[in-house]
């Protein structure tokens, strides 16, 4: 093995330990699936945040709420309550949708990055076989050793 290529695989072994979360999701998901999946998580964690905290304004205001429902305007309590539900849902997935985006572009770029080092990997262990091939090919007609043929493993 030389020096070089001993080199490049450990900074391939680096970038791979370092990148193992973002190269994985840039692989196994579409793009709209990946941002798909995070909206869908969020909707859930917002509403059950939204309702807790709701609960606790409740609590809080219990008097309030029970003077309203005491004139019977339950429908404005219950419209207030889902048009501040919509504008927490819209901000909150607006902004899940755009860090889930970006970060699927950072991981296609990583993943790109991680394509290119194990090509120039590949790329090296050719040459480095083709000279050892030739070098084999001279020793032979010298009446020495032969040629080596293998393969990378895993690659």
């Amino acid at each position: 093995m030389s020096e070089k290529r001993i080199r490049m695989m450990t900074k391939l072994a680096d970038f791979e330990q370092r990148n193992r979360k973002l190269l994985q999701n840039a692989g196994e998901y579409y793009r709209g699936d990946f941002i798909g999946i995070r909206l869908l998580k969020n909707l859930f964690r917002i509403t059950a945040a939204y309702l807790l905290g709701a609960a606790l304004w409740a609590v809080y205001n219990e008097e309030a709420i029970m003077k309203k429902l005491n004139t019977m305007d339950i429908q404005g309590l219950a419209a207030g309550l889902l048009i501040a539900y919509g504008i927490v849902l819209i901000l909150f997935l607006t902004l899940t949708y755009v860090i889930s985006a970006v970060e699927y572009y950072k991981a296609e770029k990583k993943q790109q990055t991680y394509r290119n080092m194990l090509e120039r990997l590949v790329l090296e262990y050719d040459h480095e076989t083709s000279d050892r091939a030739g070098r084999g090919m001279k020793k032979r007609n010298g009446k020495q050793g032969g040629t080596y043929h293998g393969n990378i493993v895993g690659l």
